[in-house]
């Protein structure tokens, strides 16, 4: 292996590690920092989705978004994100719905849920549904607004 590669792996295993840290601060710039590496924060799935039911919301946000940046290499994340669906902040909703969203056709079973989310007390959830019903429907569906 390369030492770039030693290096990025030793800087997501330690970004693993710090989403499970007791700051909130610490928990969350570990998520931010995961997200920007697409399909290469693969390893950190199943850490992602545990953080999905972190304490803070900004975290369970942050989380949210990374999966969706791996994209439909996260196809296992769709029961956690479909959960995080009922989300009491409507930023971690919208970022569950994003992350399905860029998951495409392997959230297919996630269709009812974001269908549900077209109703969502939140525009931005509302918005987000359309778009993500859009690149998971197969064949693509019209979402005509009520």
């Amino acid at each position: 292996m390369s030492p770039l590669i030693d290096n990025l792996s030793a800087t997501l295993k330690n970004k693993i590690e710090r989403l499970q840290a007791p700051e909130a601060r610490v928990r969350l710039l570990a998520a931010v920092h995961i997200s920007t590496l697409g399909h290469g924060a693969l390893p950190a799935l199943d850490a992602l989705a545990c953080a999905l039911d972190d304490r803070c919301s900004n975290v369970r946000q942050a989380a949210a978004l990374a999966i969706g940046e791996i994209g439909p290499l996260a196809h296992e994340a769709v029961s956690p994100l479909m959960r995080a669906l009922g989300d009491s902040h409507h930023g971690v909703r919208r970022n569950a719905v994003l992350a399905l969203g860029k998951l495409g056709p392997n959230a297919a079973v996630a269709i009812p849920a974001l269908e549900h989310a077209l109703r969502d007390a939140n525009v931005h959830v509302r918005r987000a549904a359309v778009l993500a019903l859009r690149k998971i429907a197969v064949p693509p569906i019209t979402c005509i607004a009520a």
